[in-house]
C-alpha cells in the first residue's frame, strides 16, 4: 500500500494519527538516549537501596521521553543467599500511551543473568543500566552499576540530528573502573614482590645463582628420568616370516636380561615360535608357564621380555588344551586358542551322579533315598535283620544273636522289618512290608513260616462272616495246600495296601463269588481285618483294587 505524509486536509480527507507522526520521525531519528549532555539519563548509585536517573531525553520509535529532574527508583532488598541482576529500562507502552522508566527485577541465582527486553506490538523497551544486587547487600554502589546506554542492541545514542557526542561522563566511569582494577593489580604485584624478597634475602645474586643451579639439577634429573623411561619402554618391533620371525630395531642396542619390546607379526603362527632381533640369534618365545607359544596372531601386540635365554610373553592369561565341549555349558575359560565358552552338559555335576561313580573325571555324591520305614502298631518296635544268603527276614535270638528259621524269601533287593511287642519278645503273627516288595513262593510253594502257631492270614466270607481256609499255614509234613494264597501283597510307608493277587492252590484266581475279607492275625491271636477308609479290603478276581487309603487296625 502506498502512503505519503504530510498534506493539508480538505474536508477531513487528510487526517493523521499519532502513530503516523511517530513513524515519520522514526524514519530519520534512531532509538536511544540523546548524547548531550554526557550524563543524559545516566543511572547513578545513591549508596543505599535506591538509584537516580539523571535528567535527559530518550527516543523510542518516533516518540520522545523527557526527564526534567533527577528521578529516584527503589531497588528491592537483596537475598541472603543468592544474587540477582536488575535492569533499569525506558518502556514505551502502547496501551498506556506513554514512555516511563522502571526497574525490571531479575531472578535470584548463584550466577544470575539480566532480564531480557520486551519488544513487540504491546511495548518496546530500551535499557539504561544493569544493577548487580549481590547477596546480603544493604546498599548499591556505582561499581554495581553497568552503563548500557552505548550498547546499540540494548539502547544506543540518538543520531541523525546532532553534530557531536559528549562522552565525558562515560569516560569518567571507565576511568573509575580502571583505577579500581589498577589498585587491585598493584596490590597483587606488591604481594608477589614481597614474597620474592623473602626468598632472595640480602644476597640477591647468590640466591639467584642457587635457584638457577637447583633448576639445572632438576632439568638434568628430568632428562635422566626420561632416558630411563625410554629404556624401560616397549619399542615396537615388526617381524617378518612365519614361526621363525625376524626383525630389527635401532632402539634395541643390546640383548640382555630385561630387554623388552612390543612384537607385531605379519603372518599367523602355525608352530613353535622364535624371534631373531638385530641378528642376536633366534630365541624361543615362551608363555609365563615356560611353554613355547605356537598360536601368535598377526597384527596383535605381544609384549616380550628377555630372561637371558628366551623371550617371555608378558601378561598372558590362562592356557591349556581344554576344549569347549569338555567344560560345562555357560562357564568361560581361556585355553591356548584364547577365551572360550563351555558347551558341555551342565548337569554333569557330582550331585547328579551315583555316589562313587566317576564320569569324565567327575565323582558322584548322589545316594539312593532310604527305603521308607513302615509304621508299626502301637506298643511294637522294629527290629532290622540283615540279608543272609537269599533270606530276608528270620527269627533272631536277642540273647545269643543267632539267626534261626528264615521267614521270607525274596527275589528283588531291599529290606524287610520284623516286629517286637512291648515286652521286647519277637512276635510271629504280624509283618509289615515296605512299599514295592514282591513275595515269592519258596520251592515253588506258597509263602510259609515256622512257629508254634499255624495261621498268619485267613479268609472270611464277607456276607456270612464265616472263617475259611487259612492262607499261610505250615504243612506239618502233610504237603497239602488246599488253601488260598497270595503271590503278591504290598504296603507303602504309611501302611497303604497297594496291590494283591489271590489264587487257589491250583494257581487259579478266585472267582467273584468267592470274594473274601482279608485279615491279619494279631499278637493276641485275634483276627485283624484289613480295611480302608471306604470299607473292607477284599480279594477279587485276579487283582485287588489299588488303594490309596491308610490301613486301619480294628
Amino acid at each position: 500500500m502506498e502512503k505519503s505524509f504530510v498534506f493539508n486536509s480538505v474536508n477531513g480527507d487528510r487526517r493523521y494519527k499519532a502513530e503516523d507522526f511517530r513513524e515519520y520521525f522514526a524514519s530519520f531519528i534512531s532509538n536511544g538516549v540523546f548524547p548531550n549532555p554526557s550524563n543524559n539519563l545516566q543511572v547513578i548509585a545513591n549508596n543505599d537501596m535506591t538509584i537516580t536517573i539523571k535528567a535527559g531525553k530518550g527516543w523510542i520509535n518516533g516518540a520522545i521521553y523527557i526527564n526534567t529532574d533527577d528521578y529516584i527508583l527503589n531497588i528491592d532488598v537483596a537475598d541472603g543467599v543468592l544474587n540477582r541482576i536488575d535492569k533499569v529500562v525506558l518502556r514505551m507502552d502502547t496501551a498506556e500511551r506513554k514512555i516511563y522508566s522502571y526497574v525490571k527485577k531479575g531472578q535470584f541465582a548463584s550466577s544470575p543473568t539480566a532480564q531480557t527486553l520486551q519488544r513487540d506490538a504491546d511495548a518496546y523497551e530500551i535499557a539504561l543500566a544493569d544493577v548487580a544486587v549481590n547477596k546480603g547487600a544493604i546498599s548499591i554502589t556505582q561499581a554495581n552499576i553497568t552503563d548500557l546506554r552505548l550498547d546499540k542492541n540494548l539502547c544506543g545514542i540518538v543520531h541523525g540530528t546532532v553534530d557531536q557526542i559528549d562522552v565525558t561522563t562515560l569516560f569518567n566511569q571507565y576511568s573509575t573502573r580502571f583505577k579500581i582494577k589498577s589498585e587491585e593489580f598493584e596490590k597483587e604485584f606488591e604481594d608477589w614482590l614481597k614474597t620474592l624478597k623473602d626468598v632472595l634475602g640480602e644476597d640477591t645474586a647468590g640466591n639467584l645463582l642457587n635457584l638457577i643451579t637447583k633448576n639445572t639439577e632438576s632439568i638434568n634429573n628430568i632428562k635422566s628420568d626420561l632416558a630411563d623411561i625410554t629404556k624401560d619402554s616397549y619399542p615396537i618391533v615388526e617381524a617378518t616370516g612365519t614361526n621363525a620371525y625376524i626383525s630389527s630395531n635401532n632402539k634395541i642396542t643390546s640383548l640382555e636380561k630385561g630387554t623388552r619390546f612390543t612384537l607385531f607379526i605379519g603372518n599367523n603362527a602355525t608352530g613353535n615360535c622364535t624371534i631373531n632381533i638385530n641378528n642376536y640369534g633366534a630365541k624361543n618365545i615362551k608363555d609365563p608357564f615356560g611353554k613355547i607359544v605356537n598360536n601368535l596372531k598377526s597384527n596383535i601386540p605381544y609384549n616380550l621380555c628377555y630372561n637371558g635365554v628366551d623371550f617371555i610373553l608378558q601378561g598372558k592369561g590362562g592356557g591349556g588344551n581344554l576344549k569347549p565341549n569338555q567344560a560345562l555349558k555357560g562357564y568361560s575359560f581361556t585355553n591356548d586358542d584364547g577365551p572360550q565358552v563351555g558347551s558341555g552338559d551342565p548337569n554333569l555335576i557330582p550331585k547328579n551322579i551315583l555316589n562313587g561313580k566317576n564320569i569324565f573325571g567327575v565323582t558322584g555324591t548322589a545316594k539312593p533315598a532310604p527305603a521308607p520305614l513302615p509304621i508299626p502298631p502301637e506298643g511294637f518296635t522294629r527290629y532290622l535283620v540283615g540279608v543272609t544268603d537269599k533270606y530276608v527276614l528270620a527269627y533272631t535270638n536277642k540273647t545269643s544273636g543267632n539267626i534261626n528259621n528264615p521267614i521270607l524269601y525274596y527275589r528283588d533287593s531291599g529290606v524287610l522289618y520284623a516286629h517286637y511287642n512291648k515286652n521286647d519278645t519277637y512276635d510271629t503273627y504280624m509283618l509289615f512290608l515296605p512299599d514295592g516288595f514282591w513275595h515269592s513262593k519258596v520251592n515253588d510253594h506258597t509263602l510259609y513260616k515256622y512257629s508254634y502257631e499255624d495261621i498268619l492270614l485267613q479268609t472270611m466270607d464277607y456276607n456270612t462272616g464265616s472263617v475259611y481256609n487259612n492262607l499261610f499255614r505250615k504243612t506239618n509234613g502233610v504237603g497239602n495246600y488246599n488253601y488260598f494264597y497270595t503271590d503278591k501283597m504290598s504296603f507303602n510307608a504309611n501302611n497303604f495296601v497297594l496291590e494283591s493277587v489271590w489264587y487257589t492252590d491250583l494257581g487259579i484266581p478266585i472267582m467273584n463269588s468267592e470274594k473274601k475279607q482279608c485279615y491279619l492275625y494279631s499278637p493276641s491271636k485275634t483276627l485283624i481285618p484289613l480295611r480302608g477308609k471306604e470299607g473292607p479290603i477284599e480279594s477279587e478276581t485276579k487283582k485287588m483294587n489299588t488303594y490309596e487309603l491308610p490301613l486301619e487296625i480294628y
